[in-house]
């Protein structure tokens, strides 16, 4: 029989993220997994640092966050299938940016060098390159 025990542990402020620790009977060690309120699972045994295709321009979040938008940036950007796409990967991921960290974000993809000046809220601002791209996300009010 397989036993899971599972403990919340701290809820991400302002977002729809809980994060539980869970402990399996087959294995005995404690894991982490991330949900959202609707009790969809993000990640399970989330990475404690960014993967090592993402090269970090600007980062002003937790780095629990920071892993979220990277992977889910990831996953969607390599569903691409040409670079018209580009616009609609922007909405996507500014649609899951707003569903689990709560209105107002902004999203820029961007190819090449590029400066930008924007004002964000406290904790709410990732600029990151990945493929040949940047991807920068931040929040206002």
């Amino acid at each position: 029989m397989l036993l899971i025990q599972l403990m919340r542990f701290k809820q991400h402020a302002n977002t729809n993220l809980f994060f539980f620790e869970y402990k399996c009977s087959c294995t005995l060690q404690w894991k982490e997994i991330v949900l959202l309120q609707d009790n969809s699972v993000v990640c399970s045994a989330p990475p404690k640092q960014l993967g090592k295709d993402i090269e970090v321009i600007s980062a002003k979040m937790p780095l629990e966050q920071q892993i979220l938008f990277s992977d889910e940036t990831r996953t969607r950007a390599n569903l691409l299938k040409d670079k018209e796409g580009l616009g609609q990967l922007s909405k996507d991921l500014k649609a899951f940016a707003e569903k689990n960290f709560g209105e107002y974000w902004q999203v820029a993809i961007v190819r090449g060098d590029f400066w930008a000046t924007f004002s964000h809220l406290a904790d709410s601002s990732f600029q990151f390159h990945l493929n040949g791209r940047s991807y920068l996300f931040w929040k206002t009010s």
